[in-house]
């Protein structure tokens, strides 16, 4: 699949989001090939009704990854979302993420697998 979801509960000290960081691998190795990655998230207040499907924010894009030419199947890389929207988001909310493949990506690989590495920074820091 291209999206993948993601349930949890902000920390009591929060107040924005700074940027995500993401490791993933690809089988790709063509020359050229990117792959691009969106965020998004939709907080909802844990007293209030939550629904089954959040409405989200307009999704933020980490920066792209373009396979070179010496590219081995499986390999490991590193992007950065410098950006990551919190509109609606509060200390103690329960927060959705949404990560998924950008339509305009030329990656062939529809088995990009993440290897268990999203990193959200709030308050300015990785913490």
């Amino acid at each position: 699949s291209n999206i993948a979801y993601y349930t949890a509960i902000l920390p009591d000290d929060f107040v924005s989001f700074s940027s995500a960081k993401i490791r993933f691998t690809t089988s790709d190795v063509t020359n050229g090939h990117t792959v691009i990655f969106n965020i998004a998230t939709a907080c909802v207040n844990p007293n209030a009704s939550v629904a089954d499907t959040p409405t989200y924010n307009a999704s933020n894009a980490f920066t792209t990854v373009t396979i070179g030419g010496a590219a081995v199947a499986n390999a490991a890389y590193n992007t950065t979302a410098g950006t990551v929207t919190a509109t609606g988001c509060a200390a103690g909310y329960i927060m959705h993420i949404a990560l998924s493949r950008s339509a305009s990506d030329s990656s062939t690989d529809t088995a990009i697998a993440l290897t268990g590495a999203l990193v959200l920074a709030y308050n300015g820091a990785f913490n």
